[in-house]
């Protein structure tokens, strides 16, 4: 195994090889190649953090990329370098403080459950998803990354019309997918985000 001090490795700007020094010293380097690589790695925003998806969406995505965690009702520990955001979805001047300095966004925050009431989906999933994606439009994230549903298509399953192919015609079966479905969303914002550059 290759040692520390017989390495190269860059610091200040500077490229140095077959350094060796004290235990101080070496801490000090390796302290700033971490720092450096921490500084590398992209910076994400995950809206819905608390949720199933969400938390599995964390945990698998840490070790590559620098996090930042937006909560609403139920807030977890940051670990690491994670930054959190607590606030609610439905307010566009909050989400330009969460997209701002981030490189994309991993868009999983709705109410999912399928009896959501039409108020939260409006709020939630249709006004919170058009704030998530005009936010990043003004303050300039380049990319979203968008969740949707199989209950997209769910009431084919309903009336036992199977199978379902990416042809067919949306078709909810409930109100939480009418405001969180990349198929009803999505075509009416696509427009206007791709003159923005914001690529989806």
């Amino acid at each position: 195994m290759t040692s520390f001090s017989e390495m190269n490795y860059t610091t200040s700007g500077q490229t140095v090889s077959s350094w060796s020094g004290t235990t101080a010293e070496v801490g000090r380097i390796e302290a700033d190649i971490l720092r450096a690589y921490q500084e590398d790695r992209k910076l994400i925003l995950i809206t819905g953090a608390a949720g199933k998806i969400g938390r599995g969406m964390a945990a698998s995505l840490r070790d590559r990329y620098r996090l930042r965690l937006m909560y609403h009702n139920t807030v977890l520990p940051a670990e690491d370098d994670e930054q959190v955001v607590i606030g609610d979805i439905g307010d566009l001047g909050l989400m330009r403080q969460a997209v701002d300095g981030v490189d994309a966004v991993l868009h999983l925050a709705a109410n999912a459950e399928l009896e959501t009431p039409w108020d939260l989906a409006l709020r939630n999933n249709i006004v919170g998803c058009y704030n998530c994606y005009e936010a990043c439009r003004q303050v300039g994230v380049p990319k979203v990354v968008f969740a949707s549903t199989n209950h997209v298509t769910g009431y084919y399953e309903v009336v036992g019309e199977l199978p379902v192919t990416p042809d067919m015609m949306v078709r909810p079966d409930c109100h939480f997918v009418m405001g969180h479905s990349a198929s009803i969303i999505q075509p009416s914002l696509s427009g206007q985000l791709s003159v923005f550059e914001v690529e989806t």
